[in-house]
């Protein structure tokens, strides 16, 4: 992967992001009790201790540094761990995510080639 940073922090919250996602429906489409709703967010345990060890200083440089693998890494990610039940809803928001990924790839190159201009002499 790109970065020196790594994408540790950047993976424990798309986790905590995507299990938050599918909770959510869980909650939405349970008809159930109010304990049967706190259930489900106790669901969120595993990935809120992720977040005891989280850095907010190297999560911003890890996102600064993410390159074309990073990002292809880390959507793969998404859609193994998302799931909703409306499989179209799922696609859109995957379609959505995928347009994300290739912009920032996008933005990314064109601050890249900016730089490397303004490091130019012109003779």
């Amino acid at each position: 992967m790109g970065g020196q940073h790594g994408v540790e922090n950047t993976v424990k919250v798309l986790d905590l992001l995507i299990e938050g996602g599918n909770i959510a429906e869980d909650i939405i489409k349970d008809n159930g009790s109010a304990f049967q709703k706190m259930a489900h967010l106790l669901q969120l345990t595993d990935e809120l201790a992720g977040l005891s060890t989280f850095n907010a200083s190297d999560f911003k440089l890890e996102v600064g540094e993410l390159d074309s693998e990073d990002l292809s890494t880390l959507y793969e990610r998404f859609k193994t761990k998302f799931d909703l039940a409306d499989d179209h809803v799922e696609g859109l928001v995957e379609e959505g995510l995928g347009m994300v990924k290739e912009g920032y790839a996008f933005t990314k190159k064109i601050i890249d080639f900016a730089n490397k201009v303004k490091g130019s002499k012109v003779s």
